[in-house]
């Protein structure tokens, strides 16, 4: 994950050298705290096989960088699914920042463990877009779970659009 921000920081380093009026990349930490009792299910139905359930929850963002720093409404849905070896969850997060300099939506996807009901990988990775005061920049945080119901997270925020998707490989 970290050989992953490396080189998106190498390449819009080039791209910032370009562009003067672009925002210079800033290496970024900080702490994803979750608020006391703030959390709630939104929904909840079950259909064909697939239980589906909706959440909301207030964070406290304090990052080294001011930009990443506020209040948060964290949102997310969930779909469990039974399968041989228990359910399993494949789950969709949203997270939405808004402090006096601007706004940011971030989001992040993951699936349990079947015998755990955990996300499989401790770390995560979110990819966020600012509006409002933070139009045109973009950030990659990679997350580690912290002590209670929250993450410590290190990241990169930087101008411009995420990279775009690679094409598929033309089969041989």
């Amino acid at each position: 994950m970290f050989a992953v921000l490396s080189m998106l920081l190498a390449t819009t380093t080039a791209v910032v050298a370009q562009d003067e009026a672009a925002v210079a990349p800033t290496w970024v930490t900080g702490t994803m705290q979750h608020v006391e009792s703030s959390c709630s299910e939104t929904g909840s139905s079950a259909e064909g096989g697939v239980s589906r359930h909706s959440y909301e929850c207030t964070f406290d963002w304090t990052a080294s960088d001011p930009r990443l720093t506020g209040d948060v409404s964290r949102s997310w849905n969930a779909d469990s699914y039974q399968t041989d070896e228990g359910i399993v969850s494949v789950g969709m997060v949203a997270s939405y920042l808004r402090n006096d300099g601007g706004d940011w939506a971030c989001s992040q996807n993951g699936i349990s463990d079947p015998e755990t009901q955990e996300p499989v990988s401790v770390n995560s990775t979110w990819t966020c877009v600012g509006s409002g005061g933070y139009d045109g920049l973009s950030a990659v945080l990679v997350t580690e779970p912290a002590e209670g119901f929250s993450d410590d997270f290190v990241g990169l925020i930087f101008s411009g659009d995420l990279p775009p998707l690679p094409e598929a490989l033309a089969a041989e």
